[in-house]
């Protein structure tokens, strides 16, 4: 199975719309929704309200964020992971070596499962949600990060006792053999991209082991070797290739897209953006090419 996906959904207003007019359309498959940033609440009222006139309804995943914005659990007991300002303050690094670190393990867990327990519940809170059969995917994907499994998975025990049931997590394995037997994208790899591809299919193993335990079919995506270009040119000859692997591995196949832009003065009038790598990517003129390109390939590729 094949599924076209629309990430950060209440990132911003603008793209939120982007996103809303895909949906309207039938392009999009699924969609994940921020649950930390300020305008969330005002983003998830405009997608209620357009709702009855999507001809088919996305699937809703948590998009979990300890990457940007504030939390939504009390910051005062997050030392480790917010600033004095209440801002994250975290970083792939940090996490990745807090995983290794004895003495700073337990208690980092510990403060990102209080987290992400309360990022899923304030989703669920808007109605909009499953309850009993919830998605969750990460914000630059830290779910690969083991700290931040561990974690994610205390908090996914604690929220079962209420009656949540997790569907789906996302294994964000972007595998590598595709792209590198199409010789027609090879003057568009990215050696960042590869290296991030690279890292994430190792850490995948363990997210695949935590899957299996909970009876969850691991994903494929593609979304990391294109990273900040999933555009119609880039994917088209080697998209056949990535159906082709899902299909033999018995897998199903996200096509990760970011097809909302952020208007530039929507962004910079809060402070919940620190990365400016972050604010470059989501202000590109490209999302508008990868909102284009998801609703071209939707129709040809789409299931």
């Amino acid at each position: 199975m094949v599924s076209f996906h629309a990430d950060d959904f209440a990132l911003a207003v603008a793209s939120s719309k982007d996103i809303i007019a895909l949906c309207q359309q039938g392009k999009v498959d699924s969609l994940s929704v921020i649950p930390n940033i300020s305008c969330f609440d005002s983003c998830m009222k405009l997608y209620q309200a357009a709702q009855p006139t999507f001809p088919v309804q996305p699937v809703l995943s948590v998009h979990l964020n300890v990457m940007e914005g504030r939390p939504v659990s009390n910051f005062l007991s997050l030392k480790d992971l917010a600033d004095e300002k209440g801002l994250f303050k975290v970083s792939w690094l940090s996490l990745l070596a807090a995983s290794f670190t004895p003495w700073k393990r337990g208690r980092v867990r510990a403060q990102l499962a209080q987290e992400l327990a309360a990022q899923i519940r304030r989703c669920l809170g808007t109605g909009l949600f499953d309850k009993a059969a919830v998605n969750l995917d990460s914000h630059q994907h830290p779910h690969h990060i083991p700290i931040f499994f561990d974690a994610m998975m205390d908090a996914v025990a604690d929220l079962e006792k209420e009656g949540c049931r997790i569907s789906c997590i996302r294994c964000s394995e972007d595998p590598l053999s595709p792209y590198l037997a199409t010789p027609a994208i090879y003057g568009k790899i990215k050696l960042a991209n590869v290296v991030k591809c690279a890292v994430l299919n190792l850490l995948s193993a363990k997210v695949k082991r935590g899957l299996k335990k909970k009876g969850i079919t691991p994903t494929y995506l593609s979304g990391v070797f294109f990273s900040g270009a999933m555009t119609e040119g880039n994917l088209r000859p080697v998209l056949p290739k990535l159906i082709a692997l899902a299909e033999r591995k018995g897998r199903p196949l996200e096509l990760l897209f970011h097809p909302g832009q952020v208007p530039r003065e929507e962004i910079a009038s809060r402070d919940e953006y620190q990365k400016p790598d972050f604010v470059e990517a989501s202000c590109s003129p490209d999302r508008a090419e990868e909102c284009r390109s998801m609703a071209v390939l939707k129709d040809e590729f789409g299931q």
